[in-house]
C-alpha cells in the first residue's frame, strides 16, 4: 500500500508541476493556444492535485479494489477540469460580492483560458485583442469585453464543456461498482461545482 501511495504522489507532483510549468509556457507563446491545450494544462495543473490525487490517495489508504480507484481518478479528472473551467469563468462574469475575487485580473493579466482560446478563432477577436493582457484596463472596457465574449460563443462554449464534464463525472458515480456510500459523498462535490455558477 505505500509503495502504491508514494507512487501516486509522485506522479500527482511530477503532473501538477508540468502544469504549471505548462501556464507559463502558454501565457509567454507568441500564438495564442488551442482549446484543447488549454484543457490540458488545466487538467495537469488543478485536477490531478485538487480532485484526482486526494481521492485516490484516500481509496489507497482505505484499500480499494483497483477498479474503484480507477473510478475516482476518472471522477477526480472530469470535476476538476469542470471546477476549473468554472473558476475561468466566474474570473470575467462572476459577481465579485459573491467569488471575493476581481473580475478584472484575468484580464488585465491576459490570463490563457477556454473563453480566450475560443475567441481567438472568431471574427469578434479583433475587438477583443486589445483589451487581453491591457494592465490598466477600466471597468467599461472589460464589459466591452464580456459582451464579445459572450456574443461569439466562448461563454456558451465554456458552460458547454462545463456541463459536458459534469455529465461525464455524473456517469462514473452511476457505475454499479462505485459503492453506493462513497456515491452518496461525491454527489455533493458535483452540486458544489454546479453551483458556483448559478
Amino acid at each position: 500500500m505505500r509503495s502504491s501511495l508514494i507512487d501516486l504522489l509522485d506522479e500527482a507532483i511530477f503532473a501538477s508541476a508540468g502544469g504549471e510549468l505548462l501556464d507559463v509556457e502558454l501565457a509567454l507563446a507568441p500564438e495564442m493556444p488551442s482549446v484543447d491545450e488549454i484543457l490540458a494544462m488545466e487538467w495537469a495543473k488543478t485536477a490531478v492535485y485538487s480532485f484526482e490525487a486526494p481521492l485516490m490517495a484516500g481509496a489507497t489508504l482505505a484499500g480499494a479494489p483497483p477498479f474503484v480507484i480507477d473510478s475516482l481518478e476518472e471522477f477526480g479528472r472530469e470535476i476538476g477540469v469542470a471546477y476549473q473551467l468554472v473558476d475561468d469563468l466566474l474570473g470575467v462574469f462572476g459577481a465579485e460580492a459573491e467569488t471575493g475575487k476581481t473580475t478584472l485580473g484575468d484580464l488585465r493579466e491576459g490570463k490563457r483560458t477556454v473563453l480566450i482560446a475560443h475567441a481567438a478563432t472568431t471574427d469578434a477577436w479583433f475587438s477583443i485583442r486589445p483589451f487581453i493582457g491591457k494592465s490598466d484596463l477600466t471597468e467599461a472596457e472589460a464589459d466591452h469585453v464580456r459582451s464579445r465574449l459572450e456574443s461569439c460563443g466562448a461563454r456558451a462554449c465554456v458552460e458547454q464543456l462545463i456541463a459536458e464534464h459534469v455529465a461525464r463525472a455524473r456517469l462514473v458515480l452511476e457505475r454499479s461498482f462505485v459503492p453506493g456510500d462513497l456515491r452518496e459523498v461525491l454527489r455533493p462535490v458535483i452540486e458544489t461545482v454546479v453551483e458556483r455558477t448559478r
